[in-house]
């Protein structure tokens, strides 16, 4: 049977496919989508923002690495207390035999709001990203009167819910029969990025920057329905893990970001309009064809049918267009940064979790071997609505580690847990 420890290290290999469409880079995670955050992933957040720093870097950078610049991973959790231990203990159950009627009753009584409860709140998501070594790469050209940027970027989400179904004892075989399932999808994604930004209006009240950033996509989706109870025997992670390659399906597209950035001496403001073309990429189709598959694919394959209703089994994922707000103000020396940046709209992760960010940082950045550190506050004000306090730090002047701690708790064991953690660690250098 499926314990839901098994089931949760399950959905890894969806994530292990590729390690930033879902998780914030770098101090990022902190600072939010501000393009004057002294972080060479801050070039990426706006396509207008590579050319500015000219303006805004004392010693007119020209060119930018990331040396690994950000390896992250982050994970959330719906809000059903005890959601692993309940799911343990029905599949436990489901194990039984020779159950008396009584005993059966008793499952039923024990179990059914639960799976209710599961399916509408309980959720495991677990998102990992990676910047490719050397990206992202920035260079400002005097000839093409701009700057460049360059980035390759890799992110995976991975997605455990559960489809409900009632609970019902079986007299002639004296156990509990139901066609309650685990549902999985999975997204892997390759971004590939070229963009080009220049001064396009100066004052002596500050510089206007535009900039526009092509992206090339290949994206990865599969999802399966697996049944709590399947009487192949046959290993779940053996199963998952064909299922995952028969029901993947790989498309590639194009993206187009446009930014405008406006740079004082003391502040910035800016936005951002992500995916203004909107992409889209289709999912495996499942429940198809069942009768010519065999084993743990032909139950799998049922389940999906079964549950058609409450579940799309061809699905497409589009990368629906997002404004960002951003700004920032800075100290005379851009010691003391305060940034802020704001999701004008929500969309859709792959999975189907929606994500509006707002946050709000405070950081103190030097230009020698002191220590900088930033602490933030960032919301979803969409999907789940969860709120995290960020915290960030560099190190010798390029190592940085960001985290984030949910407010929001669940419990498990009698013991409170956050319901989101995310993590970011990075290298990087500027010359």
């Amino acid at each position: 049977m499926k314990k839901l420890s098994l089931a949760m290290a399950l959905i890894i290999p969806f994530a292990a496919h590729a390690q930033p469409a879902f998780h914030p880079s770098g101090s990022n995670l902190t600072n939010g989508m501000s393009s004057n955050s002294p972080s060479v992933i801050s070039i990426t957040n706006n396509p207008a923002a590579a050319a500015s720093t000219l303006t805004r870097e004392e010693n007119s950078t020209t060119t930018a690495i990331g040396i690994i610049s950000s390896i992250g991973i982050s994970a959330e959790i719906g809000q059903v207390d005890n959601f692993e231990q309940q799911v343990d203990d029905l599949t436990t159950q489901l194990d039984q035999t020779n159950l008396t009627p009584a005993q059966g009753q008793q499952i039923i009584n024990d179990f059914d709001d639960f799976l209710l409860l599961a399916e509408n709140e309980g959720y495991l998501i677990i998102n990992a990203a990676a910047h490719v070594p050397t990206m992202p790469f920035m260079i400002n050209s005097e000839t093409l009167g701009g700057a460049i940027t360059l980035d390759i970027n890799l992110a995976a989400q991975a997605y455990l819910g559960v489809l409900s179904a009632p609970l019902t004892y079986n007299a002639l075989t004296q156990e509990i029969n139901t066609d309650a399932a685990f549902y999985v999808k999975g997204a892997a994604i390759l971004e590939a990025s070229v963009g080009y930004s220049r001064k396009v209006w100066d004052s002596p009240q500050g510089n206007l920057f535009a900039g526009v950033t092509g992206k090339y996509y290949q994206v990865g989706l599969s999802k399966s329905v697996i049944p709590l109870i399947d009487d192949t025997n046959n290993d779940v992670g053996d199963t998952l893990s064909d299922e995952f390659d028969q029901n993947q399906n790989t498309s590639t597209g194009i993206g187009i970001d446009l930014g405008v950035l406006w740079v004082a001496s003391n502040y910035s403001v800016g936005a951002t309009l992500a995916n203004a073309n909107s992409p889209s990429f289709d999912y495996g189709e499942i429940g198809n064809d069942c009768g010519l598959l065999t084993g743990s694919a032909q139950n799998n394959c049922n389940a999906a049918v079964t549950h058609s209703s409450k579940i799309e089994l061809t699905e497409t994922y589009t990368m629906d267009a997002q404004l960002r707000i951003e700004a920032a103000i800075h100290s005379q020396n851009k010691h003391w940064q305060l940034h802020t940046s704001y999701d004008g709209n929500a969309v859709y992760g792959p999975v189907g979790n929606e994500m509006q960010w707002v946050t709000l940082a405070v950081g103190y950045a030097p230009d020698n071997w002191i220590p900088g550190v930033r602490v933030g506050y960032r919301k979803n004000m969409a999907g789940s609505e969860l709120s995290m306090a960020t915290f960030g730090l560099t190190l010798i002047k390029g190592l940085n580690l960001d985290m984030a701690y949910g407010l929001e708790t669940v419990e498990e064991d009698g013991e409170k847990y956050p319901r989101t953690l995310a993590l970011n660690l990075g290298l990087e250098m500027r010359f």
